[in-house]
């Protein structure tokens, strides 16, 4: 990919992640604080009594706000990906190191759909809400949230190296060395055929 599209389109996703989050933001209104305490709990009894405690028009609003929820993993993603990359256009990444940052920006949004499957489920199955499966919803959460900050912090980091420090290619975009065709030999250096020493001699 060029270097100008690799730019546009990270642009694009930085708008896209912002829009999103300001839209999530939005529907919940005033259950923002709510939310957070119903994915990072590990307690069954916190985790019931939060939507209990939800009146229509606040559980009208955790349920709107999936909608947004449901594609907003994937805009982060990419966005977290596209930094990855430009990051290493300018600077690049070992290859140990550029694989733990690929696989982190996929692993923090796969572990919010997780979140985000648990949440539905139990929200339409109270019943379903247990030590167990309270539990596999917030570690879901703490992960994501742990991996998104190790990730952003690195790339934050990685930022700043590149930004002052001068451009280095990456290995795989040096430019391959000319090709030199051999040269032809001189006239010194051609064989003397047997039948000319002969001649020589009988001179």
């Amino acid at each position: 990919m060029r270097s100008g599209t690799l730019h546009v389109l990270f642009g694009f996703f930085a708008a896209l992640f912002v829009a999103s989050q300001l839209n999530i933001i939005a529907e919940l209104g005033p259950i923002g604080a709510d939310l957070i305490r119903l994915q990072s709990t590990l307690s069954a009894e916190t985790f019931r009594n939060t939507l209990d405690g939800f009146t229509a028009g606040e559980l009208a609003r955790y349920r709107g706000h999936f909608a947004w929820d449901s594609v907003h993993p994937l805009i982060y993603g990419g966005l977290l990906l596209l930094w990855t990359y430009v990051v290493h256009r300018r600077r690049p990444f070992s290859t140990r190191v550029m694989r733990t940052l690929v696989g982190l920006a996929i692993a923090a949004p796969a572990l919010d759909y997780v979140e985000n499957g648990f949440h539905l489920f139990l929200e339409t199955h109270r019943e379903a809400i247990n030590a167990a499966t309270v539990a596999v919803s917030g570690t879901a959460t703490i992960l994501k949230s742990l991996l998104l900050a190790v990730l952003v912090v690195a790339l934050l980091l990685a930022t700043v190296r590149a930004l002052l420090t001068r451009p280095r290619p990456a290995l795989n975009h040096l430019a391959p060395m000319p090709y030199r065709p051999a040269a032809a030999p001189t006239p010194a250096d051609e064989p003397v055929e047997d039948d000319d020493l002969d001649n020589d001699r009988d001179r």
